[in-house]
């Protein structure tokens, strides 16, 4: 089967929330959407596990329920790692590692978050290739402007050959770090694609 557009996928889950008598957010719709991938039945069981909660259904809700690391957080990592500030990178590692965030999946959060600021930089008007909200939008296509292609490919490369050591290490919060101070310092990865980085 073809994946289910996103947009598609939001719209359905504002609709049963509705019908359920629950307020979903346009934001927090987007984010199951995100995260289900195309699958209407992955998004339909995250928004079941988080009508459980009270109050309004927002990112913030969603995030908690899911486990998602959120996306300020990875901007801030983003920010901390195009400055090459490898204690400011390491630190908020730590404290999203303290809130039960472990090393694979905030590899594959960061490598969804490095492929936005890459559709974002490759593609004008890419919105519509994007899952995320207009204000996230607009920063991610902020922070694109100052980073060259060469470095968001060499972070998504980084962080792609962390992902497939973590699948076998013993040690995923050491090999998380490894490759955090690796996008900061370039210089410290011995290959060419680093180097041009």
């Amino acid at each position: 089967f073809m994946r289910i557009e996103p947009s598609a996928i939001a719209q359905r889950l504002m609709a049963i929330a509705a019908a359920e008598g629950r307020e979903l957010t346009p934001d927090a719709a987007a984010l199951i959407a995100g995260v289900a991938d195309g699958a209407m039945r992955d998004a339909l069981s995250v928004l079941d596990r988080c009508m459980s909660e009270d109050g309004v259904l927002n990112a913030e809700v969603i995030s908690s329920v899911v486990g998602l690391t959120g996306r300020d957080a990875l901007f801030r990592l983003t920010d901390a790692v195009a400055a090459g500030d490898i204690a400011a990178a390491i630190r908020l590692t730590d404290s999203l590692y303290q809130s039960s965030c472990d090393g694979e999946r905030l590899c594959r959060e960061l490598l969804a978050h490095f492929r936005n600021y890459m559709i974002v930089k490759a593609v004008p008007n890419s919105s519509d290739l994007l899952v995320c909200t207009a204000a996230d939008l607009a920063k991610y296509r902020a922070r694109a402007d100052k980073l060259p292609m060469e470095t968001i490919l060499y972070w998504i490369d980084q962080l792609s050959e962390a992902a497939e050591r973590l699948k076998k290490s013993t040690g995923s919060r050491t090999e998380t770090e490894m490759a955090i101070v690796r996008l900061c310092s370039p210089a410290l990865a011995a290959s060419a694609d680093a180097l041009r980085a």
